[in-house]
């Protein structure tokens, strides 16, 4: 749970993104139609970046960033290259003050989001 620079409250839940402005709840639910891919909308953790767009991990290991102003969500790593040797399962993440995001996967190493020029930029980086 977290709250938003613009006040409300948002919940990571085992149904969803829901958004709490003070009367009702509003819900985000994330659906395989909108990536081609199986996903589901069992958030484990949540967290906000500098561009109070909401971070969010799944009970499978996929990390969704939801946009607030345009109300969609979008997949790190994608789906087309999150696959294979590739494959990444994120079992945690965590923000940083100059806007890095960070996914870390066990063995599967971690990787650094980072916004530039209005995009992210996803560099991956093994252990050992």
């Amino acid at each position: 749970m977290l709250k938003d620079s613009a006040g409300f409250l948002w919940l990571a839940t085992k149904d969803g993104l829901s958004r709490f402005d003070g009367y009702q709840f509003k819900n985000y639910k994330v659906t395989s139609s909108q990536f081609h891919c199986s996903v589901n909308s069992q958030f484990l953790q949540i967290e906000v970046d500098i561009d109070d767009n909401l971070w969010l991990r799944n009970s499978l290991g996929q990390v969704f960033c939801f946009d607030q102003l345009n109300k969609n969500y979008s997949l790190f790593p994608k789906p087309e290259t999150n696959r294979g040797e590739d494959y990444f399962y994120a079992e945690s993440m965590r923000m940083f003050e100059n806007g890095d995001i960070w996914l870390c996967g066990g063995e599967y190493g971690a990787i650094r989001i980072r916004r530039k020029h209005g995009d992210f930029l996803l560099t991956r980086f093994f252990y050992g």
